[in-house]
C-alpha cells in the first residue's frame, strides 16, 4: 500500500500562492528528504500532508484512504507529526513530554518505551531535567522521542512527517537521529518525509530527495540525480562542486 498520495495539491494564503501542483507519493520504508530555499514551501506542504492547512485544490490519500476520511485520534495512531519549533514554558520533566506521546500503554511499557528511546537519542541521563531549561538540540530531541514513542507500538504502516528536526543539533546528533530514522524505516517500515535544509545529510541518509522552490517541485529522485551543479544554482543560487564518493551517494563542497 502506498502510504502517502497526493494529487496536484494547491495552497492559498491570503492572495499568495504557496502550494502549486504538487504531487508525491511515499511508499513503506522511504526516508524522503524535502529539500529548497527559504520560503520554497516545504514547511507549508508538510503541514498540508498533516491535514494541519486546508488546501484548495487536490487530493491527499494517507494510506489508501482520503485524509477527510479519517479522525484525528485514529490517525494519531499511524501519523505522527514534528513541527519545526515546539514551545514548552511549563515546567514539564523530560520523562513527562515524552509520555504524552504514549497513550494507552501501561507504565510498566510506557517507562520502558521513554528509557529505551531516550537512551537511542542520547538523552538518556536527562529524564528527569526540565524541559526549558533544555539547550535547543536537547528539546529537539526529546520533541522527537514524544512523536516516536505515538507510533511506536501500532501495527502495520506508519508515517512520520519531521520539519528540520535536527536544525539545531550538531553533526554528530545528525548521525544519531537519522541513522535511527532510517533503521526505522528499512527494519519497521516506516515511511518519513523530512525537511532536511544540510544538502549531505539529506544526501546520505535520505532514500529519494524532492527539491522545490516557489511552491512547486521542480525535480524528484536520487541523490546523484538532484544534487547537481546546474540544479543547486538553480534553485539556491549556490555555487558548488558535487563529489561522488566511494559509498555511493554524491557529496555538496560549496566554492569559495
Amino acid at each position: 500500500m502506498t502510504v502517502l498520495r497526493a494529487k496536484q495539491l494547491g495552497l492559498t494564503i491570503g492572495r499568495s500562492r504557496i502550494l502549486q501542483d504538487v504531487s508525491l507519493t511515499v511508499e513503506p520504508g522511504e526516508l524522503v528528504a524535502l529539500l529548497g530555499p527559504n520560503g520554497a514551501g516545504k514547511s507549508s506542504l508538510l503541514k498540508t500532508l498533516a491535514g494541519e492547512l486546508a488546501f484548495g485544490q487536490g487530493t491527499i490519500e494517507l494510506f489508501g484512504r482520503s485524509i477527510q476520511q479519517w479522525k484525528g485520534a485514529e490517525l494519531a495512531r499511524q501519523r505522527a507529526v514534528m513541527p519545526q519549533r515546539v514551545d514548552v514554558s511549563f515546567p514539564f520533566t523530560v520523562r513527562e513530554i515524552v509520555a504524552l506521546g504514549c497513550s494507552g500503554l501501561a507504565a510498566a511499557e510506557r517507562n520502558e518505551l521513554i528509557d529505551y528511546l531516550l537512551q537511542r537519542l542520547g538523552i538518556g541521563n536527562m529524564a528527569g531535567r526540565l524541559v526549558p531549561t533544555l539547550s535547543g538540540g536537547e528539546q529537539q530531541r526529546v520533541q522527537l522521542a514524544r512523536v516516536l514513542a505515538q507510533i511506536w507500538h501500532t501495527n502495520g504502516p506508519r508515517l512520520l512527517l519531521l520539519d528540520e528536526c535536527t536544525s539545531a543539533l550538531d553533526p554528530a546528533q545528525q548521525q544519531t537521529v537519522f541513522s535511527l530514522l532510517r533503521e526505522l524505516a528499512k527494519d519497521q517500515g516506516y515511511s518519513v518525509v523530512a525537511v532536511i535544509h544540510d544538502l549531505n545529510v539529506a544526501s546520505c541518509y535520505a532514500d529519494r530527495l524532492v527539491m522545490m522552490a516557489a511552491g512547486r517541485i521542480v525535480e524528484n529522485g536520487a541523490a546523484n540525480t538532484i544534487l547537481e551543479p546546474g540544479l543547486l544554482d538553480k534553485v539556491f543560487g549556490l555555487k558548488a562542486r558535487v563529489l561522488a564518493l566511494p559509498e555511493g551517494y554524491p557529496m555538496v563542497i560549496p566554492q569559495a
